[in-house]
């Protein structure tokens, strides 16, 4: 009795999430989720290995093999939080030292992650360019007082000793044997894309460290010239425009919902959200034609 009643509780959640995901997709807006809602929604512990074993969750009418693959970076290939974590608690300790103000608890609400859990919950740090991590930042010391002038300073020089810093390898941790897996997709013709909001310079040096740069057909960054950031369908188009592949015959996989929304707004052949980075079962189920617990269980459906 006590299993059936859990697995109406499922189904009930599932038709609530599916309604709430239609709805915002139809939008076509930047999806906002409410401030007061954000820790909680991350904290959420839906055992989703679980849910997952279950193959009725698996959608199979979206499981064409795709011509081309475009995938997230951090969370999506790497771990997200053994890069970022310490960056940002690095980058605004800094920021609080070269600037003489108490401003970490505002600046650590604005960029989306919560110091006491040590967890990055869905806002900039996740989903945003280093660009507009720059503009929160701007925008925060102003409210202090600070003039544009001096925090554009500040910044830079907090900026060039974090990039030192993240030359460190040790900050990179793969989700999964990415060389493996990718090897696997070529193998089977399929063209492989990078889409990350990371700059150039990072998301190159990473890819050079996993060794998996000659695997890659087009890799599209942050910080490129012209670039719009996800989930504005302009990357996806002009990575399937490069490839030459319809857009119907791409699909994107990712961690975020900007990522997933990226490829609703593209009209991709299907997104698949993966439970390895920010995005966790409840938020990521409503936007993903596929939800995987990580990138290595890809080949299984499309293959």
């Amino acid at each position: 009795m006590a299993l059936r009643s859990g697995v109406l509780k499922i189904n009930s959640l599932k038709r609530k999430l599916f309604i709430l995901g239609e709805k915002s997709l139809k939008t076509g807006l930047q999806y906002e989720i409410p401030e007061e809602r954000r820790e909680k929604i991350y904290n959420e512990n839906i055992d989703s290995s679980t849910i997952l074993c279950n193959k009725n969750f698996v959608k199979k009418e979206y499981l064409k093999k795709p011509e081309l693959i475009i995938f997230d970076k951090d969370g999506t290939l790497i771990c997200f939080h053994a890069m970022w974590v310490p960056w940002v608690i690095g980058y605004v300790e800094r920021i609080e030292k070269f600037s003489g103000l108490y401003l970490s608890s505002d600046l650590y609400k604005k960029l989306g992650f919560c110091k006491k859990t040590r967890k990055v919950i869905p806002g900039l740090l996740a989903e945003g360019t280093m660009r507009q991590i720059k503009n929160a930042v701007l925008d925060v010391l102003s409210i202090y007082g600070m003039s544009k002038e001096e925090s554009e300073k500040i910044i830079k020089k907090v900026s060039q000793i974090m990039n030192e810093e993240q030359k460190n390898d040790k900050f990179i941790k793969e989700v999964t044997n990415i060389h493996r897996l990718f090897n696997i997709l070529k193998n089977d013709n399929i063209k492989i894309a990078i889409c990350t909001s990371d700059s150039r310079k990072n998301t190159i040096h990473t890819l050079s460290f996993l060794g998996v740069t000659h695997f890659i057909d087009f890799i599209s960054c942050g910080d490129d010239i012209g670039n719009i950031p996800k989930p504005d369908p302009s990357n996806a188009l002009k990575i399937c425009s490069y490839l030459n592949v319809s857009p119907s015959k791409a699909i994107m996989v990712g961690d975020t919902l900007t990522d997933l929304k990226m490829a609703h707004l593209a009209k991709l052949g299907g997104s698949v959200g993966v439970l390895t980075g920010v995005g966790n079962y409840s938020l990521l189920y409503p936007y993903s034609k596929l939800l995987v617990n990580d990138v290595s269980q890809i080949p299984m459906y499309f293959i």
